[in-house]
């Protein structure tokens, strides 16, 4: 019950947030800029976005053979589009998208524990490079724009604390430490029926984890790289947005976008609706650009994002739907 609640709520101010910046940029001016957009640039951003998809699907294959375990790119590829659509649906991103590609990994016939594990290696090397960039993306808000100390503070604090997190998992993994029991215990999942029951599970998982740091630097390292290339390939996606709409900008700006989507899908809202485009607004407006371009590119992104959503949830329907509300 009070989960459904916290969803309308979220809901109700991600659409409030999304109608205030949409209708502040004026509607003739959205207009205006969408009529300059540029059909070549907006096919290549959607093939770059295909090569990132193609290129975190790597990475999982890379970690799932280190478990003698060969799913099949194309079904893993599935796995991945329904993990991205899940994501974006829940009110913070990552959240359940895991829940769902661990579920089809299973169906597809790997051992829970190595599909629980794989999907999180999968999603420790994503939340490195996350984590870096969105920091640096911060720093560079902070640096090139007139920004008040309160509004700085909060713009550091969140890529920080991820970094200190992703730090101190790490830490635990080359001590050989628990990495799951101390986040069960602090989010207080620990006494829930669910993890009590897969507790044994949960535990396989974490050797997983541990053993494949240990035994597979290689991978690691090739999963580390191939991280790296899609982040990479992030950056020419960006830039061929705003080619999109007829703007050549540098890596200033493409690092203070991606930072502010970073924000956006921290927040507790589904699909980051309304962060997103209002986050957007702001950037561009104190670029000088206008809150219009923003908000256009803030829609691209959006659509982009519902075609993977629209195609994982296709996926999910023949895999069984039971499985989203476990996610959700």
């Amino acid at each position: 019950m009070k989960k459904k609640i916290f969803l309308v709520v979220s809901f109700i101010v991600g659409i409030s947030l999304f109608l205030v910046a949409f209708f502040g940029s004026g509607l003739e001016n959205i207009l205006n800029v969408f009529s300059k957009i540029s059909i070549k640039y907006l096919g290549l951003f959607f093939l770059a976005s295909l090569l990132i998809l193609i290129g975190r699907t790597l990475k999982w294959v890379v970690i799932l053979k280190t478990k003698n375990k060969d799913v099949g790119f194309f079904k893993l590829f599935l796995c991945k589009l329904t993990e991205v659509s899940i994501s974006f649906l829940t009110p913070m991103a990552f959240m359940g998208g895991g829940i769902a590609s661990s579920y089809l990994l299973i169906k597809s016939g790997v051992k829970p524990h190595l599909a629980a594990s794989s999907v999180v290696l999968d999603k420790s090397f994503e939340m490195v490079f996350n984590a870096l960039f969105t920091f640096m993306g911060a720093l560079v808000l902070i640096s090139h724009f007139a920004i008040s100390k309160n509004t700085q503070i909060i713009i550091i604090i969140g890529p920080l604390i991820l970094m200190v997190g992703i730090y101190l998992f790490y830490r635990r993994i080359m001590k050989g430490g628990p990495l799951f029991d101390p986040v069960l215990k602090l989010l207080r999942l620990n006494k829930l029926k669910i993890v009590k029951k897969h507790k044994k599970e949960i535990k396989k998982s974490e050797e997983e984890v541990i053993i494949f740091f240990k035994q597979y630097k290689k991978d690691a390292i090739l999963a580390l790289l191939i991280s790296l290339g899609t982040w990479m390939v992030m950056f020419l996606e960006y830039k061929l947005l705003l080619l999109t709409m007829g703007y050549h900008v540098n890596l200033v700006t493409i690092f203070s976008i991606i930072a502010v989507v970073g924000f956006a899908y921290i927040i507790p809202v589904p699909a980051a609706l309304g962060a997103l485009e209002s986050g957007q607004a702001s950037l561009f407006s104190l670029m000088g650009l206008g809150a219009s371009v923003g908000i256009v590119l803030s829609l691209l992104i959006r659509f982009k994002d519902l075609i993977i959503t629209f195609i994982g949830l296709i996926y999910l329907s023949f895999k069984g739907l039971g499985i989203l509300k476990k996610s959700i």
